[in-house]
C-alpha cells in the first residue's frame, strides 16, 4: 500500500520531470528556429539568384556558364540548370546546350592569355559542346523523370564510383605507359 508522502513525491518527480522535458523541447525548436533562419539567410540569396537564371533560360544558362569558368565555381549549377531547362522545354534543347557552351568558352577565354586562342577554341570548346549537348540531349529524351531520378543519392554515388575507377585508371596507365630513360643492357 502506498502511504501519501510517496504519491505526492511521485506527482511531484513526475510534474518537475514533464516541466523539464517540456522546456527542453521547446528549447531544442527555439535553437532549430534559429538555425533554419540562419540557414535561409544564406541560402535564400543563392536560391533566389538561381531561381532569376532558370527565369532567364538561355539568358541566364549563359551568364552562369560565364561566370562558372571565370571567376566564381558554382559546383554543377551549369549542367544541373542545363538539365533542367531541357527537361521542362525539351523542344529546346539544342538552343540550352550552346547557350551553356558559349557562356562556358567565353567566361574561360577571358581567362586564358598564355594559350593560344585557335587551339584553346578548338579543344575547350568542343569539349564543352559535346559535355552540353549529351547532357540536354538526355535531358530532352528522357524528360523530368531523368532529372529527379538522376539526381538521387544512389545514382550519384553509383557516378563517383565510376569516376574514382576511372581516374584510377588514368593514373596506372600513365604510370606504366609514360616515357623513361632508356635502359640498356646490362647497365651500359
Amino acid at each position: 500500500m502506498l502511504s501519501a508522502s510517496s504519491i505526492w513525491y511521485a506527482r511531484c518527480c513526475s510534474t518537475i520531470s514533464y516541466s523539464t522535458r517540456i522546456g527542453q523541447e521547446e528549447l531544442f525548436e527555439r535553437q532549430r528556429g534559429r538555425r533554419k533562419a540562419n540557414r535561409s539567410s544564406i541560402i535564400e540569396p543563392v536560391t533566389s539568384f538561381i531561381a532569376m537564371l532558370r527565369h532567364l533560360g538561355g539568358v541566364g544558362v549563359f551568364i552562369l556558364a560565364a561566370l562558372d569558368s571565370s571567376v566564381l565555381p558554382t559546383f554543377g549549377a551549369v549542367d544541373a540548370l542545363t538539365i533542367v531547362l531541357a527537361a521542362r522545354n525539351p523542344e529546346l534543347w539544342p538552343y540550352y546546350a550552346m547557350c551553356s557552351t558559349a557562356g562556358s568558352v567565353g567566361g574561360a577565354s577571358v581567362a586564358v592569355t598564355r594559350y593560344p586562342f585557335i587551339a584553346f577554341l578548338l579543344s575547350f570548346g568542343m569539349g564543352r559542346v559535346c559535355r552540353f549537348a549529351l547532357l540536354a540531349y538526355l535531358a530532352h529524351v528522357f524528360g523530368r523523370r531523368f532529372v529527379t531520378n538522376m539526381w538521387s543519392a544512389h545514382t550519384l554515388l553509383l557516378v563517383a564510383a565510376v569516376g574514382a575507377m576511372l581516374v584510377c585508371v588514368g593514373l596506372l596507365s600513365w604510370l606504366v605507359f609514360r616515357k623513361s630513360e632508356a635502359h640498356t643492357p646490362f647497365g651500359l
